[in-house]
């Protein structure tokens, strides 16, 4: 549901080298209308998850970033 709201599977961003993982996960939301599902939303970097909003994330040139929807199974 959540690549419906964003309208692509993937985009090339221009960001900032450093940012709060919170701010980067506020900017994707707004650019890509995911406001409705921004608190259940995961990022990762470089496969990597991003586990602490507050975490500084540094950005570099080629750098995939994935915003990961929540998850179910069963």
């Amino acid at each position: 549901k959540a690549r419906e709201y964003a309208g692509t599977p993937k985009a090339e961003l221009s960001l900032p080298k450093e940012l709060k993982a919170a701010d980067l996960l506020n900017f994707i939301c707004a650019e890509y209308n995911l406001e409705n599902f921004k608190n259940t939303l995961i990022l990762a970097l470089n496969e990597d998850y991003v586990e602490d909003s507050e975490e500084l994330v540094l950005l570099e040139e080629g750098d995939e970033l994935a915003v990961i929807p929540p998850i179910s199974g069963g």
